[in-house]
């Protein structure tokens, strides 16, 4: 979602600037270099090849294996920033903008270069890094929303978990939505030591463990 929400950030920009300099952009650093180089995810991509495969990618084949890439990266960043929120949800608090532009940071203007991946980030105009870095903060603000909206169901869940998980599955009607929650709820709430569906009828859920 937060690698998707970039690139559609970054064509808005792309589309924007485009517009503005008459169809002239300037060369974009990183990941954001003109459509006739190949940008950091395709090396990546070639890299990756030629350990597995011993060859070099096409033109035509970077092309398809650089999204790939890209989106692999953005959705391990996005797995790192859940499990730190899951460690410390207190870390998920205007969070986003600080690790989008750490990742930038990181990544565009250490890593790429020094991998060989990118040039030396002064090589590139300052217009270049903004546009990275406020393409990451889009990133980073994408994926606190997307945390915090994991966390308030969650938080929804246990609640409802206070008042269901302990009722008989015999008591709670087969065509209510509550079943199914409460089938849910075992995975974030509870620690049954059977699955709800080979409870025996009559037998109740364990206590909730909201904390786990």
């Amino acid at each position: 979602m937060a690698s998707w929400t970039m690139n559609e950030f970054q064509k808005v920009w792309a589309a924007a600037e485009k517009q503005i300099t008459g169809g002239k952009r300037g060369q974009q650093g990183g990941q954001q270099n003109s459509e006739d180089t190949e940008d950091a995810t395709m090396k990546t991509a070639d890299r990756i090849s030629q350990a597995l495969q011993g060859r070099h990618l096409t033109k035509d084949e970077k092309k398809k294996a650089g999204p790939v890439v890209h989106y692999a990266f953005g959705a391990l960043m996005g797995a790192v920033y859940g499990a730190s929120v899951e460690v410390n949800p207190s870390a998920n608090v205007l969070a986003g903008i600080p690790f989008g532009a750490i990742l930038f940071a990181a990544a565009d203007e250490v890593a790429f270069p020094v991998l060989g991946l990118s040039d030396k980030p002064a090589a590139y105009p300052l217009s270049a890094h903004v546009y990275g870095l406020v393409s990451h903060a889009v990133y980073g603000v994408t994926t606190e929303t997307v945390a915090e909206s994991y966390a308030g169901n969650r938080a929804n869940l246990c609640a409802f978990c206070t008042k269901c998980c302990t009722q008989p599955l015999n008591e709670i009607p087969h065509s209510s939505p509550a079943r199914a929650y409460v089938r849910a709820a075992r995975n974030y709430c509870t620690k049954p030591t059977v699955g709800v569906g080979s409870l025996p009828a009559g037998d109740s859920l364990m206590e909730p463990n909201c904390d786990s």
